[in-house]
């Protein structure tokens, strides 16, 4: 999910309804678009990225990489995404 209504841009406007947020805030999905993330050492691919314009930050949700068969692991600060043995993301 993102604020940066920049970084989508040819988003698909969407009634996906609300998103209910740690604080019980509802907050209304605007947009969905695909979003590409430059990494350390290659460009990445955000599918179906959630266009959320209350947002202050934005949100990775781990579920969705769960359910797309990702792994993850966090040590020492720092979060690693992988996928069998190739890691994907890392930050």
């Amino acid at each position: 999910m993102t604020p940066n209504k920049d970084w989508l841009d040819n988003y698909k406007l969407v009634n996906f309804g609300f998103i209910l947020m740690g604080n019980n805030d509802q907050c209304k999905v605007v947009g969905i678009e695909n979003i590409k993330i430059k990494m350390f050492d290659d460009v990445k691919t955000l599918c179906d990225v959630r266009y959320i314009s209350d947002l202050k930050k934005n949100l990775i949700l781990l579920g969705i990489l769960d359910h797309n068969r990702l792994s993850f692991k966090s040590q020492g600060g720092v979060l690693k995404v992988s996928k069998c043995a190739m890691t994907v993301m890392k930050g």
